[in-house]
């Protein structure tokens, strides 16, 4: 559970949860727009940036391949299955599509991303879902994910 400070672990013990733990080495600042997803290692986006948390250090991550246009990063997916990471881009109306590695690869666009609260992507059937209030968009990924 991610706080304004802390990712919180829960672990699964018969008949429900362990009382929390603090997953993070070290307090960081996150706002009330940060989201996270993860994959074995934690993902959080703050801001135009996306951080990548395993075993609770942060490691080194940054996106390469930008332009120097202005972005507000929101809703994350990804799981171990996906090839990269899927970032909503709020200023810009777009899902950007970046290898875990760093390496900026696409951009979906659509007025309706502005507004998305969350997303999935299924690589293995090319699709991704996006939920936008009360609606819950269906698109195509192109041939050429990987």
């Amino acid at each position: 559970v991610l706080s304004g400070e802390q990712i919180f672990k829960y672990v699964p013990v018969e008949g429900g949860y362990a009382k929390s733990v603090d997953y993070l080495e070290n307090k960081e600042s996150f706002s009330d727009f940060s989201r996270l997803a993860i994959d074995g290692s934690v993902w959080v986006t703050e801001d135009d940036k996306v951080f990548k948390y395993t075993r609770g250090e942060k490691e080194d991550f940054v996106i390469s391949g930008f332009s120097d246009n202005s972005y507000q990063f929101g809703e994350i997916f990804t799981d171990s299955d996906a090839s990269g990471i899927y970032v909503i881009d709020r200023v810009n109306s777009a899902l950007l599509v970046i290898s875990k590695e760093g390496v900026y690869k696409k951009a979906y666009q659509s007025q309706e991303f502005s507004r998305a609260s969350d997303l999935v992507v299924d690589e293995a059937q090319g699709k991704m879902y996006i939920a936008v209030a009360s609606k819950i968009l269906v698109a195509n990924l192109s041939e050429d994910i990987q």
